[in-house]
């Protein structure tokens, strides 16, 4: 359908009240085309008829980029027909578009329902009409021609309109979810971190399942740079993972112990690309150490006497402080027992991050938080950026209900926006449900879904609530989640931990909590990464009220 019909009381009212020049003829405003694919090596019927009369050529041809759906691209192509007497005997438009780099050419014959009676629309403008039923390819050239049926005769020239349009590259939003984009890894992100561990630099990385191998390169460069342009190549990893979209490790040697001037470069091996896929380079942070950094030192006997002593001394020393505070505040050995089950043993909580996106320095403050949760608080964390693709395949909504049943916390961070958003899912408004959602629209997505348990009291333990301290608070909490606990960034990023496994947020503070779960690594990386991703939000926040 190119042109909304009218039903019998619009073309009432359209003549009563006389909006524009308008022919009150039904006829005219039911115009429409059916476009049917059509034979491109094979000449239309129309051109071996001679005619008496043939009309005139298209006043103008345009090609867009249009979206059926996120993995179906397609070409908008719409078209003017001139206003004089001609159109009175034009019966049909041919479009023909050409794949540049393969040759392939496909045609496509709009015939119009209705005799045109007039040489402009019921709003006094030239006829205009639309075609977007030919799914295109990225970075593709394309040459689009069209022409009126009657043809001219073939003595005459024949009237045509043409354009050349090329489709963007894989990088682009709307076209990175086609097929040939994803097999060469267009959702990819690998999120890359580094630190030295000994004289090798230890690379982790988030992998696809679109690629099994992997080639780990490592530059030193003359000044810090991603750029490769006038660096020197140090030494390179080939590495091989069946685990797919999942955080995994690999070392490699590097003999040059300048930090300052170290890149490292992940190149993937696609379908699609093979060797030659896009690579994701990142410098080195020079100010993270590994966690492991003190076992691969290896000082002599007496040394290791002495700081064994030490950290045993120290040790008793900090519990016996620990366990006095304890006591002092009357939080005996049940709560010791209490919190060390709950905090320190068992499987890892999974946890569903929902956000309402404002921007990307939003987004970038909330994936540090969400690998914060997983290096700190043995928490299994699924969040939409980390999972594009499977998204792109089963679909928002099946995503949605999947990751729902099987999270154990399903964690709401609240921004500015957020009860505004609240308040527009609550009293919907008609909306254009021709362009396709993104991941942008997520959390009103996850509102619909998900309110029927917010007015259930029993499911509400599920449910907690997270907004960044100084940037925006309780009030921006959407009315429906009034029941739920929530939380502050950082001030309460202890209980967050503890929440998450379900431990009460009295039993004890954070510091004991730390002291108790010393077993379990604490990462440098992530936690700078989460105050410097708030402290970015949060000068970003206030230039936007300048």
């Amino acid at each position: 359908m190119n042109y909304q019909p009218y039903n019998a009381r619009t073309f009432f009212l359209i003549c009563l009240f006389g909006w524009g020049p308008v022919v009150c003829d039904t006829q005219v405003l039911e115009q429409d085309i059916i476009c049917e694919e059509h034979d491109a090596y094979i000449p239309p019927t129309e051109w071996t008829i001679k005619n008496n009369f043939t009309p005139s050529d298209l006043q103008s041809l345009k090609v867009k980029l249009g979206v059926r759906s996120e993995q179906s691209p397609t070409l908008n192509i719409s078209w003017t027909i001139s206003a004089d007497g001609s159109i009175a005997i034009l019966k049909a438009t041919m479009i023909r578009i050409e794949n540049l780099r393969n040759y392939m050419s496909h045609s496509f014959q709009c015939k119009y329902t209705q005799t045109f009676l007039t040489q402009t629309d019921p709003w006094n403008k030239q006829w205009e009409f639309y075609f977007s039923g030919f799914n295109a390819e990225p970075e593709t050239h394309y040459y689009v021609s069209a022409f009126n049926i009657p043809t001219a005769n073939i003595e005459g020239d024949p009237p045509t309109k043409s354009q050349t349009f090329k489709t963007p590259d894989c990088e682009s939003d709307n076209v990175k979810y086609h097929e040939h984009c994803v097999s060469e890894g267009s959702l990819w992100e690998p999120n890359i971190s580094s630190f030295f561990t000994g004289d090798e630099v230890e690379v982790v990385f988030t992998t696809s399942k679109h690629s099994l191998k992997y080639d780990i390169l490592l530059f030193s460069c003359k000044k810090p740079s991603e750029k490769l342009d006038n660096c020197e190549f140090l030494n390179m990893i080939t590495a091989e993972f069946q685990a797919n979209e999942t955080r995994s490790t690999k070392r490699i040697k590097a003999n040059n112990k300048d930090c300052e001037i170290l890149v490292i470069q992940i190149v993937p091996y696609f379908h699609g690309c093979q060797s030659d896929c896009h690579r994701h380079a990142k410098h080195m942070d020079c100010k993270i150490e590994s966690p492991t950094e003190t076992t691969t030192k290896n000082p002599d006997k007496k040394e290791s006497q002495l700081l064994i002593i030490a950290a045993t001394l120290v040790f008793a020393i900090l519990v016996v402080v620990s366990i006095y505070a304890m006591w002092k505040s009357g939080k005996t050995r049940r709560c010791l027992a209490d919190s060390a089950s709950n905090n320190c043993n068992g499987s890892p909580a999974t946890v569903l991050i929902i956000y309402s996106l404002e921007s990307r320095i939003f987004q970038k403050a909330v994936v540090a938080f969400a690998e914060f949760l997983q290096l700190h608080c043995r928490c299994k964390v699924i969040i939409d950026i980390w999972q594009t693709q499977k998204i792109a395949e089963i679909g928002q909504v099946q995503w949605l209900a999947t990751q729902k049943e099987t999270a154990d916390k399903i964690v709401v961070i609240c921004s500015n926006s957020a009860n505004s958003k609240w308040n527009s899912t609550s009293n919907p408004i008609a909306e254009d449900y021709t362009v396709s959602t993104a991941l942008e629209d997520m959390y009103s997505l996850t509102l619909n879904m998900f309110s029927s348990d917010l007015k259930c009291p029993a499911a509400l333990n599920k449910y907690m609530v997270v907004y960044f301290d100084e940037i925006s608070t309780g009030k921006n909490i959407p009315p429906a989640f009034n029941f739920c606990k929530s939380y502050s960034l950082m001030k309460e990023i202890g209980k967050i931990c503890k929440s998450m496994h379900g431990a009460p947020d009295h039993r004890f503070s954070q510091d004991t909590d730390t002291l108790l779960c010393s077993k379990f690594p604490r990462n440098k990386e992530s936690t700078q990464q989460l105050r410097n991703a708030i402290l970015e939000l949060k000068e970003w926040e206030k230039s936007m009220l300048v």
